[in-house]
C-alpha cells in the first residue's frame, strides 16, 4: 500500500506540474503574446532535417540511433529523400544555441532534438519550425516549453519509485546515497522525486551533491561507511564521470543503482529504465508523420514510455552477491557482463 501511495502522490504531483505549466501557457496567450501557428510540411522532393544532440554520451547515442532507425523504416533515405544535418553541442550551452540558431538561419523543414539541453536551445530559437524532442527529462512540463506549439515528443521521467523498491528487494537498501552535481536544476528535480518516494519505503537517503570543483569520483569514495547503495542521477557531469564513480565506489564495496540501462551497462547492479533506442524510435515515428505533412506538432501530444525494464548487470550483481527473488527473476532483463564480454539477455 505505501508503494502505491506514493506513487499516487508523484502522480498527482505531475498532474499538478502539468495544469500548472498550461495555465501558465493560457496567460501568455490571453497576454496577447499567442504563439504564432505551425503549418504542415509543403510536399517537396528533399526535406532538410537539422539534428541536435546535447552531449555525446552512450544514452543519447542511442536515442539518436533509434530515430534514425524509425526514419528509415518508414522509408525515408537520406541522401535520397533527406537531408541531414547532424550537430552536438558537446554539453555546452552556448554552442547548443548556437546550433540551434543556425538550423533556424538554414530554414530546416524539421529539427530532432535529443536530450533536454538541445530541447532547451531549440525552444529558444524556433517557434514555427518543428521540433521532436527524445530522451528530454520533464519534458512536457518544462517552464522553457510555454507559448511554444511546435514542438512534440517523448520525453524521460526516472522511475523513482520502482528503481527504489527494486534497490531495497535485491540490494536491502536502508541507506541510499544520491550523487548528483550541485548546480545542477534536472538532478535537483530528480532529487526531490527520490526524497517522495523514499520516505515510505523507509529508506534513508544520504544526500551527496557534487560541487563544480569536486571531482565525481572523490566524493564517491567520501560515502565509504556512510550508505548501503549509492544512486546515481542522471545529469550530463555525472553521465561523463560514470565509469570512474562506479569503479570508486566498487572499491569501497557500495553497490551503484543507476537511473537508467546504459549505467547499468557500466556497471551499476540495477537499474528500472526506459529503453533509450525504443524511446528514439517512438520519437522518429513521429517526426516521420510530420514530414509526410499528416500532422503539426500540437496534434501529437508528448508522451512517455509506459513499458520500463528491470535491467540487472549480472556480474555486479555476483560481486556483491545480489540475489534476485523468484519473480524479479522472471521479469529482469539480465545483463551478462563477465570479463569484458559484451551484453546478452
Amino acid at each position: 500500500m505505501a508503494f502505491e501511495r506514493t506513487r499516487r502522490f508523484l502522480l498527482w504531483g505531475f498532474v499538478l506540474l502539468a495544469a500548472g505549466a498550461l495555465a501558465a501557457a493560457g496567460l501568455l496567450l490571453r497576454g496577447g503574446k499567442e504563439a504564432p501557428p505551425v503549418r504542415p510540411i509543403p510536399k517537396k522532393a528533399v526535406y532538410d532535417v537539422g539534428l541536435l544532440q546535447g552531449d555525446s554520451v552512450p544514452e543519447q547515442d542511442r536515442l539518436r540511433a533509434g530515430f534514425l532507425a524509425a526514419l528509415a523504416a518508414d522509408g525515408w533515405e537520406e541522401g535520397k529523400d533527406l537531408r541531414i544535418e547532424f550537430l552536438s553541442g558537446g554539453g555546452n550551452a552556448g554552442a547548443l544555441a548556437e546550433a540551434a540558431g543556425r538550423f533556424k538561419k538554414e530554414k530546416k523543414d524539421l529539427v530532432a532534438v535529443i536530450g533536454a539541453e538541445a530541447a532547451e536551445a531549440a525552444a529558444g530559437a524556433l517557434r514555427t519550425t518543428p521540433v521532436v524532442g527524445a530522451g528530454v527529462l520533464n519534458f512536457a512540463y518544462a517552464p522553457w516549453l510555454e507559448g511554444h506549439r511546435n514542438f512534440t515528443g517523448v520525453m524521460s521521467l526516472p522511475e523513482v519509485v520502482q528503481q527504489l523498491d527494486a534497490a531495497r528487494r535485491i540490494l536491502r537498501v536502508k541507506r541510499m546515497a544520491v550523487l548528483y552535481s550541485a548546480e545542477d536544476t534536472k538532478a535537483a528535480a530528480q532529487l526531490q522525486w527520490l526524497r517522495a518516494a523514499a520516505g515510505d519505503m523507509k529508506i534513508s537517503l544520504v544526500e551527496a551533491p557534487v560541487p563544480k570543483d569536486t571531482p565525481p569520483e572523490d566524493a564517491a569514495c567520501a560515502l565509504a561507511g556512510r550508505a548501503d547503495a549509492a544512486y546515481v542521477a542522471i545529469d550530463g557531469r555525472m553521465q561523463h564521470h560514470f565509469d570512474g564513480i562506479c569503479a570508486a565506489l566498487r572499491e569501497k564495496g557500495i553497490p551503484v543503482v543507476g537511473s537508467d540501462d546504459e549505467m547499468v551497462r557500466r556497471g551499476a547492479v540495477l537499474a528500472v529504465s526506459e529503453d533509450y533506442y525504443r524511446m528514439g524510435f517512438a520519437a522518429g515515428k513521429m517526426a516521420a508523420k510530420l514530414l509526410r505533412g499528416d500532422a503539426v506538432p500540437e496534434e501529437l501530444p508528448i508522451t512517455r514510455q509506459k513499458d520500463p525494464d528491470l535491467v540487472v548487470n549480472m556480474a555486479a550483481a555476483s560481486v556483491f552477491q545480489a540475489g534476485l527473488p523468484g519473480e524479479l527473476w522472471q521479469k529482469a532483463k539480465k545483463l551478462y557482463l563477465y570479463d569484458g564480454q559484451p551484453a546478452r539477455p
